[in-house]
């Protein structure tokens, strides 16, 4: 991490977006990182309720639910 904490001058940039990770996210994306983009960077999408990369090339990869699914009755 170059820059840990935000810069003490000037006003603070609007946040765009936000996304919830957990640890098996931040597992996949790793994965993602090491099988498609050697050492370019991958975009990250959020929808209402996954979060996805986008590898160079344009495919689209799930890393993880935002939202966990309601309960089904057996």
């Amino acid at each position: 991490m170059i820059h840990p904490t935000a810069p003490e001058c000037g006003e603070p940039s609007p946040v765009l977006a936000r996304a919830s990770f957990t640890l098996a996210m931040l597992q996949n994306l790793v994965v993602i990182f090491e099988a498609a983009a050697e050492n370019h960077p991958i975009v990250i999408e959020m929808t209402a309720g996954e979060v996805w990369a986008v590898t160079p090339d344009g495919t689209r990869l799930s890393i993880g639910v935002t939202t966990l699914p309601p309960p089904t009755d057996a």
